[in-house]
């Protein structure tokens, strides 16, 4: 029998995917693999990022508030981005 994940290991393991997944579309938008522990998105990349996530996610059940420019600086990175739509219901 399996044994049951906490709320915060399904957080985690959850947030971890959402992770992976921006990732995924950040180094599509950058053209090449990102790391994020080298690289921070700057004003080009965030103009190709932030309309793509916000359709995909809105898409998905997101609220489109939550794409609002004030919110651009949670864009910085895959793991803060995805520490922010999954507090706000964004599934990988």
């Amino acid at each position: 029998m399996a044994k049951r994940l906490t709320k915060q290991q399904r957080e985690k393991k959850g947030i971890e995917a959402l992770r992976k997944r921006l990732n995924d579309i950040y180094s599509g938008a950058a053209g090449r693999y990102w790391d994020e522990d080298c690289e921070w998105a700057d004003a080009d990349m965030l103009a190709r990022l932030h309309p793509a996530i916000s359709d995909i996610f809105t898409k998905e059940g997101v609220d489109g508030s939550v794409f609002a420019t004030h919110n651009l600086d949670e864009f910085d990175s895959p793991s803060r981005l995805a520490k922010f739509l999954y507090q706000r219901g964004a599934k990988a």
